[in-house]
């Protein structure tokens, strides 16, 4: 299954990934009880037809993202690179987000501390 990392282009040799822990989920649990260490216990590989356009993008001033559930996280590493662009190419960048309740937001303090410190 593909998973979408959620880091930015500046991490080099380690990258972050959000998963939704499932109580009967076989990955998700593995994953989530992975520690950090030196010791490869996965390993990872780019699927050729899953490599999207990087940013920046060449003509949008304004992004509208429309996103639920694990849909989130290829949001989140746009917006890593849109809100961290000091050029400010994206004038205005909105989220649309459902879940299906609040508890199952993905990212919540994440995605809440980038509303409030990008609000204007």
């Amino acid at each position: 299954r593909p998973y979408t990392p959620i880091s930015t282009n500046a991490d080099v040799g380690t990258f972050d990934l959000l998963v939704k822990k499932y109580p009967d989920g076989k990955m998700s649990s593995f994953l989530s009880g992975l520690v950090p260490s030196d010791d490869a216990v996965v390993s990872f590989k780019h699927i050729p037809f899953n490599i999207k356009i990087q940013y920046p993008f060449k003509s949008p001033k304004n992004i509208i993202m429309i996103a639920g559930g694990t849909g989130i996280t290829p949001m989140v590493q746009a917006l890593h690179a849109i809100l961290g662009d000091e050029e400010k190419i994206i004038k205005n960048t909105h989220l649309i987000y459902g879940s299906r309740s609040k508890d199952d937001i993905l990212g919540k303090d994440m995605l809440d501390n980038w509303s409030t410190g990008h609000a204007e």
